[in-house]
């Protein structure tokens, strides 16, 4: 008999292989169930199924946090549990919204083990796990009153209290028009360690991010007018969507592309042997 534990995926994913978080996880033995700030795990075992093991995400006056989501390992062991929050754990004034990517071992579910920890700067808008690799993406907002001389009130932040540090200005994508003062941030982590791989940004862009097994895609939509006349002028939309490409190098920009009309959400986008399709309303 096979004695290997091993994850058992029951989340419903948009693309095969790109795994999306959920609030419950469950191995070939155990269930672990998020309930808000706490991780309850019990064994499956039918009419002797019991509470087994708890944990508890660390809140303080400097913080709250909200709809938590996580990632089990394929092995079973590891739990990666990505927690959107806000206050002053990262800025002594004035609350910030950030999210907290924290890393278990879960191997004796009767005594969880918190390892590593890191922080993004922004609200959470979705996450992925690709093999070892996981996708964070956040939306960042610059501050109303920006400090030149303080990067934080105009960059994304990544690290951990006491030491975070900009996402590097070359691996952000600019548009040629800004339509506001936000950036949608994705940083590349390694699953095993919640080390940073990479990060980057999109400027101005949806919070609707379509993700393949390569490639993060990102959509702005925007007006344009010609005048057909001195006093007749027509309107029409547009959506940029721009590129991408994540791996074990790191993020690489894939370029920018234009095309008429709006673009709904990410389930309006496909990718299909190396073909970007796209729907669109005008």
């Amino acid at each position: 008999e096979d004695s290997t534990n091993s994850s058992v995926e029951i989340t419903d994913h948009q693309v095969a292989g790109v795994l999306e978080a959920d609030i419950i996880k469950r191995s070939q033995t155990h269930i672990f169930y998020l309930k808000g700030n706490i991780l309850e795990v019990y064994p499956i075992a039918e009419e002797e199924t019991k509470l087994l093991g708890t944990w508890k995400l660390n809140v303080d006056l400097k913080s709250y946090y909200s709809s938590a989501e996580m990632y089990l390992s394929a092995d079973a062991t590891r739990l990666n549990i990505v927690a959107p929050g806000s206050g002053t754990k990262l800025k002594e004034k004035g609350d910030l919204s950030f999210v907290q990517v924290l890393s278990l071992d879960v191997s004796d579910p009767a005594n969880i083990k918190e390892l590593q920890s890191i922080y993004v700067t922004g609200s959470l808008l979705s996450s992925r796990m690709v093999g070892e690799q996981m996708l964070l993406m956040a939306r960042f907002w610059m501050d109303p009153y920006i400090d030149f001389e303080d990067e934080s009130t105009f960059l994304p932040q990544i690290g951990t209290p006491g030491n975070m540090q900009s996402i590097p200005a070359e691996n952000i994508i600019i548009p040629d028009r800004l339509d506001s003062k936000s950036y949608t941030v994705v940083v590349l982590l390694n699953g095993n360690n919640m080390s940073l791989v990479d990060s980057g940004a999109f400027m101005s862009a949806s919070t609707d991010l379509y993700v393949s097994k390569e490639r993060i895609y990102a959509t702005r939509s925007y007006t344009t007018s010609e005048n057909l006349s001195d006093t007749l002028s027509v309107s029409k939309a547009m959506t940029d969507i721009s590129c991408i490409a994540y791996g074990a190098d790191g993020l690489n920009s894939q370029g920018t592309f234009c095309v008429e009309g709006t673009v709904k959400d990410q389930y309006s986008m496909d990718e299909h042997d190396g073909i970007f399709r796209i729907v669109t309303g005008t």
